[in-house]
């Protein structure tokens, strides 16, 4: 029995958040999808392969991708009478499907999961391998000839033999929507929930968040919020989206989006060049390559992401471990695809630990060491936005690197003034007076950062800090602690 799964395409009440859940699709790839060439009765239709993790498309692709212009978009069926349908029947299913639906227009098929029907035929061997040819043959002359168009999805586009793939009329990567689409996904699926404003804002700046954990998570939110009202709708959402992230190897918040401990100020970073006529100077340009290096602590995230802000940017932070993988190459394509990525969203782009990836190429031990180095510098070249690589060790970074950035800016500690005058804004913040003896006191903390007015705070949750004099030990014992502050044990070096 073969069974459709028909969806209206007209009259759709949010187009833009629809589309939106389609990706992550670029503006480059719409014009291929949503507006397919259109031939006269009777002569072959464009097909379309999109691929990508699970999730990213959405349950209803056809009506966000292929739909408009569109009467009906029809789903080739994956089941009968609630038993999975074997590859070699889908497809047959979908030579019926082009045939039936070939006298009409106004027409889209959609074949989802199609790992399961492409194999890579012509590899078996003895006296299978002539019949895998001739199917192999006849998927060709479907998809080249086919009456309807269609668009093909998958989760695994290596499993498609390459004879195939290229038959395709357009193929496309499917990634994680960009920032602004998922935030129009948060607001289309959570509609129904009072969910905080803030908490939706700082879900948005989830990497890895796709929109069928959004659409899941609503669902089951919505139905335990209803059993009992007294929940709060975004501590659950936080739970049900955390636990489901983390299972697929995730971290349950966005690290770009943690909460500043101290209020940031730019005139109280310690650094080489005027960070304002910096700021101006990528305000008017609107692209730059700036390598921001120094101490732990001294401000170089803080700085990115104050950029992204005066800029009225998205910040995109990725660090060593969202990049790295243990199969060979695909570090590569990792780098490639953070570019791509921040390319799509017009975001500040902020590598930190950037030395993991710029390393000099003259102590490579092995191929890949080099080959990372190559990508990123040739990512780097190509790359018309904003970009920032933030490393502890300068010293190690690759020399033709250093050559590839407009700028290279040093974040040292900070000067005695802007010690003092952080100590007074960590002072109220703790509800401390300012004692002027602590002021003499820090002169002799020549190690300070912003970082370890940050610790503090943080340390003040657990263990209560008294007075100013206790704020004064508690930085003191942060110098301590540092490599430079272990090898003066005797005292701490003073400024001038």
């Amino acid at each position: 029995m073969l069974e459709f799964g028909t969806h209206s395409t007209k009259g759709s009440g949010n187009s833009d958040f629809e589309f939106g859940v389609a990706r992550g699709i670029q503006s480059q790839d719409r014009p291929f999808l949503v507006r397919p060439r259109r031939g006269r009765l009777g002569q072959p239709q464009p097909d379309a392969l999109a691929g990508g993790r699970p999730g990213r498309v959405g349950r209803h692709p056809q009506q966000r991708i292929g739909g408009q212009g569109r009467k009906n978009a029809e789903r080739i069926p994956a089941l009968e009478d609630g038993d999975p349908l074997q590859g070699n029947y889908r497809f047959r299913s979908y030579r019926l499907a082009q045939h039936l639906l070939a006298s009409t227009t106004g027409n889209l098929l959609l074949f989802d999961e199609v790992e399961d029907v492409f194999r890579r035929y012509g590899e078996e061997e003895g006296p299978d391998r002539n019949r895998s040819t001739l199917i192999k043959g006849w998927i060709n002359k479907t998809l080249e000839e086919n009456p309807v168009p269609a668009l093909w999805v998958t989760n695994d586009a290596d499993a498609i033999d390459t004879a195939f793939i290229r038959r395709f009329d357009y193929v496309l990567e499917v990634g994680v929507p960009p920032r602004s689409v998922r935030a129009k996904v948060l607001d289309g699926y959570l509609s129904q929930l009072a969910v905080n404003p803030t908490w939706k804002a700082a879900m948005a700046e989830h990497e890895r968040l796709v929109p069928a954990v959004v659409e899941r998570a609503a669902k089951v939110v919505a139905t335990v919020c209803k059993a009992d009202p007294r929940l709060d709708a975004s501590q659950a959402l936080s739970r049900v989206i955390g636990n489901t992230l983390e299972a697929m190897g995730a971290p349950r918040a966005s690290r770009g989006a943690l909460p500043m401990l101290v209020d940031y100020r730019p005139d109280l970073l310690c650094t080489d060049c005027d960070l304002a006529m910096v700021k101006d100077g990528l305000m008017t340009q609107g692209q730059g390559r700036l390598c921001f290096f120094g101490p732990p602590g001294t401000g170089k995230t803080a700085f990115g992401r104050h950029l992204a802000e005066t800029l009225d940017r998205p910040l995109l932070v990725k660090r060593a471990s969202d990049l790295q993988s243990k199969w060979v190459g695909e570090t590569e394509q990792n780098l490639a695809r953070m570019f791509q990525e921040a390319m799509a969203e017009r975001a500040v782009l902020l590598l930190d630990e950037a030395d993991s990836f710029l390393q000099d190429r003259k102590g490579a031990q092995r191929s890949w060491e080099v080959s990372q180095v190559n990508e990123l510098l040739t990512q780097m070249e190509g790359f018309e936005g904003i970009f920032i690589a933030s490393t502890n060790l300068m010293d190690s970074l690759d020399g033709a690197a250093l050559r590839r950035f407009d700028l290279k800016i040093h974040f040292d500690y900070l000067k005695a003034d802007q010690s003092w005058a952080m100590f007074q804004d960590t002072a109220r913040r703790l509800g401390l007076e300012a004692e002027p003896g602590a002021r003499a006191a820090l002169i002799d903390l020549s190690l300070l950062t912003p970082g370890d007015f940050a610790n503090v705070i943080r340390q003040a949750r657990l263990r209560r800090i008294a007075s100013a004099a206790d704020l004064v030990a508690r930085l003191a014992a942060e110098c301590a602690a540092k490599p430079e502050g272990r090898r003066n044990r005797i005292g701490f070096q003073g400024r001038a």
